[in-house]
């Protein structure tokens, strides 16, 4: 591809440092990686009255240049594209020739015994999965513990007793006023270091990455099991079947399903790093006696005690049973509901394949058992 940005020449010498750089980063959050060394920045114009006088101005070359180098890479695309196209229809329809054919040289009697043979494999295969999915379930739960024991030992042995610089107290004045400015400021400063703590440890990745390895581990051999049960099908033809898999498990996607935004809106007010979700609630009791004397109390000469003892209540309020459980809980629902969809997509898929194959079985057969 070549990226030209045209009226250069309109764009004071000031700005346009910063232009180019707003252009390739935005250039980069669509395609990943820097496209600069395919940006051209020119003025039409003024390349026209210098083409006119005989020459070619330096960037019209780099156009050219370009263009040169793009036609080639776009054909060669194209035709893999087409490619594609190609080989995922004669993967399938070589499929459905095998199995036609294997089916047809089968008495009724090896057909009624191959349906046998699919419905318990299709048995076993809902049994292994509601298994699966259970044991996804606990892997979830046991990591939703020692998720909040790691947070508990990282509030409780950095912060209780975290020492306060004068410039981040909230001024005195109105106990009020200052209690929520100091709610405030606890829990953006808790909510920061959190969801630092949370980039470092990599805790999200680090949580996808097990639940993908479970995934991949428990539901291949479910994959393997439906092949081997298609293969049967086609007399023991694997390869075939593998194919067939292949063929439809990475279909040619156009240009515009890529560049396509989701229709869901947005929730912008929803909190959604592991620090904002465990800050998010968090509060002084305003009614409380103790809340009271503590910030009415609250001067500039004492002003870091009393955040000290602001923020290890508001802490001892995170930490309160119930409450970290329930924000963990929270963050990883989206986990919980990657399952859940899962758990929904699995009988629909069986009784599909079930449904297919037992077509397959008796097409031209004249009758099902």
């Amino acid at each position: 591809a070549v990226f030209v940005f045209n009226k250069w020449d309109t764009v004071p010498d000031s700005d346009k440092e910063d232009i180019r750089k707003a252009n390739l980063a935005h250039l980069k959050t669509v395609f990943q990686t820097s496209q600069e060394d395919k940006t051209v920045f020119i003025s039409a114009s003024k390349a026209l009255k210098v083409v006119r006088h005989g020459d070619e101005p330096e960037d019209l070359k780099q156009v050219t240049a370009g263009i040169v180098k793009m036609l080639p890479d776009c054909f060669r695309n194209d035709h893999y594209l087409h490619y594609q196209f190609l080989s995922q229809i004669v993967k399938r329809v070589l499929y459905s020739l095998k199995l036609a054919r294997h089916m047809n040289s089968q008495s009724l009697v090896e057909k009624q015994n191959m349906q046998t043979k699919l419905k318990l494999g299709i048995e076993n295969l809902e049994t292994n999965s509601a298994a699966a999915l259970d044991n996804l379930r606990l892997h979830l739960r046991n990591e939703t513990k020692l998720l909040q024991l790691r947070i508990k030992g990282i509030l409780s042995s950095a912060w209780l007793d975290k020492e306060w610089d004068q410039e981040d107290c909230p001024e005195p004045g109105n106990w009020r006023d200052v209690a929520e400015n100091a709610e405030r400021q606890i829990r953006h400063t808790l909510q920061n270091n959190i969801d630092a703590w949370e980039r470092t440890e990599r805790i999200s990745k680090s949580i996808k990455d097990k639940i993908r390895n479970q995934i991949e581990e428990d539901f291949e051999y479910m994959e393997d099991r439906i092949k081997e049960l298609e293969g049967g099908l086609l007399g023991g033809d694997i390869q075939t079947v593998n194919n067939f898999h292949f063929s439809i498990k990475r279909p040619t996607k156009s240009v515009k399903d890529i560049f396509s935004k989701s229709s869901k809106p947005l929730n912008l007010n929803k909190p959604k790093t592991l620090g904002s979700i465990i800050c998010h609630g968090g509060h002084f009791d305003l009614n409380s006696r103790s809340t009271k004397t503590l910030f009415k109390s609250y001067k500039s000469t004492n002003c870091q005690q009393k955040m000290r003892e602001a923020c290890k209540r508001y802490i001892e309020y995170i930490l309160e049973d119930g409450y970290l459980e329930d924000k963990v809980k929270i963050y990883l629902n989206t986990f919980e509901t990657s399952v859940n969809k899962l758990e929904n997509k699995i009988p629909e898929i069986l009784y599909k394949t079930i449904e297919l194959k037992m077509r397959c079985i008796y097409r031209g057969a004249g009758q099902l058992v």
